[in-house]
């Protein structure tokens, strides 16, 4: 067996040299010359004199410390040489040999696959006189970390489960020189991302130390590009050169952030409420370190409705106030071509398509839509221990607003001073009843919020809603007041009917159709209700079940009002006729929707009143009214009453209404009515809407 002659055991001057020729040697694979240690002495230790080189070789190779052999031109020296022994030495001896060995030809601290390569390019010789296998090696490295002999210098990142090992070793006898011998460069690919990591987020807090503030978080995107931008002496970046990793691939980036997070010692962490975006361990995610770090427009938008929270004051806003923090901040802006209103609804979808096609619930919901705010709808971004107390109280926000939203639009003071303007009495008695139907429920629902909203509520919530209750129960009394003070006959209708005709998104479509291209051109709900929200009254649906459903009439929250809407079609596409009639119809109806006491005021004695009760029936519309209508048409004594009765059962949708029309154009007794008759067949087949 041979001895190993420790590079450790020789001095200083000694050491480097035998350095120089392991480092040649290596890099060569050939035995390096006298002259080519002498020149790499001379650039990289430049304290140790040339010319002392020859001679340090000399006495390196009587100690054993090399060994040379001379071809015909000149003498060349391989490091690391072998004696011929004196005595036999253990295995454990021969491998602390080679950890030191191997700390001195790399220069730094070793792995355990460090050994081993330097065992087998420079010992291959007593490797094989010692049957030493990479397993017997490693398993010596263990046993001289136990025994104190190697010292475990530290770890790497990402070397368990590749074969090369986690531990950094050093012999005890070099302890002294660990700080100069700890790795310079990344040993890992772990060990290169969490460098990288560490120089961004260094000058990100040495620029937020200059200009005052945190430093911002890092996202897996400016990793990716720092890293593509980091090359090597080839032109590639190191990630790919020296690592082999693929940074076209984002997720190569991705999985290595989850590593570093998710490792025994972690350097990162996610920032919770957002995708792929990391601050070190130990930093604080507040609002400054984070506000500007976004990996995509799904945190752009979790952000933006945060927040819009905290300047609305509120636990809930609409898609308009988070679009106005969207405009407000640059790094909110969305980057996709994705519209807000649909980006916020897909991240605050309940079922996401999942592996495999199948539906299932969305685990995590970072945006959740609580209802409706008037007539948009409410999102919420709950995070943190306090995210079932945002959702509550968001939701608990949405019942409040929208009892006042709904207080504001009934307008019931407004409503009981429009009651003068229905000229019938009998229609006047509906709109009365359906006022003080209102005021109660007006009444019921402020004081259920008002309970519910306990001492803890905010002041100016509590005012407006006992104010509301205030003014529904003023109302009510003059409601209850106006009909006990005044006679109608036996045959009045009992109660009143709060529901009218509505119309779904897409019926109200194919109504308008005819006259506007616009409306034509509207393939969906979410094109109708946007353009025509604002134009005609909605009211809500008490069908509605939930939003996909497959049913329309179940699956819409609000629905068009008939009425107003065929009032805004008279108004946009209606000749002369049909717009003064809906100018008198509105004026008479207001919100009421109960045919039956327009039908009542069709029997009163008054022509005038007859007329206008004539001209409701014909936008109300309905079976019940069309055979009245062709009545009046026909029998009514007053001409301006069969006059009107004519046109409105045209409007109203009445089989064979331009045979009526004829038969009162060649068979009236009155000319006024003859020649109207005449005319409104002059306007073509649809002659309700253009007359």
């Amino acid at each position: 067996m041979s001895t190993i002659v420790c590079a450790t055991d020789l001095p200083a001057s000694d050491r480097i040299v035998v350095d120089a020729v392991d480092v040649l040697y290596l890099a060569f694979r050939v035995a390096p010359t006298e002259r080519a240690v002498s020149e790499y002495v001379h650039e990289h230790h430049p304290a140790v004199p040339t010319a002392e080189v020859p001679s340090i070789l000399q006495a390196l190779v009587a100690r054993g410390a090399l060994r040379t052999f001379t071809d015909r031109r000149t003498s060349r020296y391989l490091g690391a040489a072998w004696a011929t022994p004196e005595r036999p030495v253990s295995r454990r001896q021969t491998v602390l040999a080679l950890v030191s060995n191997a700390v001195v030809a790399y220069g730094r601290v070793v792995r355990e696959s460090d050994v081993c390569e330097y065992a087998a390019r420079c010992a291959a010789s007593i490797v094989a006189d010692a049957r030493l296998t990479p397993q017997l090696i490693r398993r010596d490295i263990h046993g001289l970390a136990h025994t104190g002999d190697v010292l475990i210098a530290g770890t790497v990142r990402g070397g368990a489960g590749t074969g090369s090992g986690s531990n950094l070793y050093l012999p005890a006898s070099m302890d002294a020189r660990r700080a100069e011998l700890m790795p310079r460069e990344p040993l890992t690919w772990l060990d290169y991302v969490a460098r990288v990591f560490a120089a961004i987020w260094g000058e990100r807090r040495a620029r937020a130390s200059a200009l005052g503030g945190p430093p911002a978080a890092i996202t897996t995107a400016e990793m990716r590009a720092a890293m593509l931008a980091d090359l090597a002496e080839d032109g590639q970046p190191i990630a790919t050169s020296v690592w082999h990793r693929d940074l076209a691939d984002a997720m190569t980036t991705v999985n290595a952030m989850l590593a570093l997070a998710r490792s025994a010692r972690p350097v990162v962490r996610a920032v919770p409420g957002r995708a792929a975006v990391w601050l070190p361990i130990g930093v604080e995610d507040t609002d400054e370190a984070t506000q500007g770090a976004f990996a995509k427009d799904s945190d752009r938008v979790v952000e933006a409705t945060r927040r819009a929270m905290v300047r609305a004051d509120a636990p809930a806003v609409t898609a308009k106030e988070i679009e106005m923090e969207c405009e407000l901040d640059p790094s909110l802006r969305l980057s996709g071509g994705t519209p807000l209103a649909r980006l916020l609804a897909d991240v605050a979808r309940e079922r996401i398509t999942g592996a495999g096609g199948q539906r299932c619930e969305r685990r995590t919901r970072r945006i959740v839509r609580v209802g409706l705010l008037g007539r948009s709808a409410a999102y919420v971004a709950p995070y943190g221990d306090r995210r079932g107390e945002l959702l509550e109280a968001a939701k608990f926000h949405v019942q409040t607003q929208g009892v006042m939203q709904l207080a504001r639009e009934r307008d019931l003071p407004g409503q009981y001073g429009g009651v003068s303007g229905a000229r019938c009495p009998m229609v006047g008695l509906g709109r009365i009843r359906l006022v003080a139907l209102r005021a109660g429920e007006q009444i019921s629902d402020a004081s259920r919020i008002l309970d519910q909203l306990g001492d803890a509520g905010g002041a100016r919530a509590r005012a407006e809603l006992q104010r509301l209750v205030a003014e529904a129960t003023e109302v009510q009394q003059q409601a209850r007041a106006w009909e006990r003070f005044r006679r109608f006959p036996a045959c009045t209708p009992n109660g009143i009917d709060p529901c009218g005709p509505t119309l779904t998104a897409l019926e109200l479509r194919d109504l308008l159709a005819p006259f506007s291209p616009t409306a034509a051109a509207c393939d969906s709900v979410e094109k109708v209700v946007p353009r025509y929200a604002r134009l005609i009254r909605r009211v809500k649906n008490p069908a509605f079940l939930r939003r996909q459903s497959k049913d329309p009439r179940l699956a819409a929250e609000f629905l068009f009002d008939r009425v107003d809407a065929l009032f805004y079609a008279t108004r946009q596409w209606g000749g002369i006729r049909a717009k003064v009639n809906a100018a008198i119809a509105k004026e008479e109806l207001g919100a009421l929707r109960d045919v039956r006491f327009v039908i009542a005021a069709v029997e009163s004695e008054a022509a005038t009143e007859r007329l206008r009760a004539v001209v409701a029936l014909a936008f109300l519309q309905g079976a019940a009214v069309v055979g009245l209508l062709k009545g009046r048409a026909r029998n009514d004594v007053d001409p301006a009453v069969r006059e009107t009765a004519l046109w409105a059962y045209g409007f109203a949708g009445g089989p064979g209404a331009t045979e009526l029309l004829r038969e009162a154009a060649r068979d009236d007794e009155h000319a006024r009515v003859r020649k109207a008759a005449g005319v409104m067949l002059g306007c073509g087949d649809d002659w309700w809407w253009r007359c």
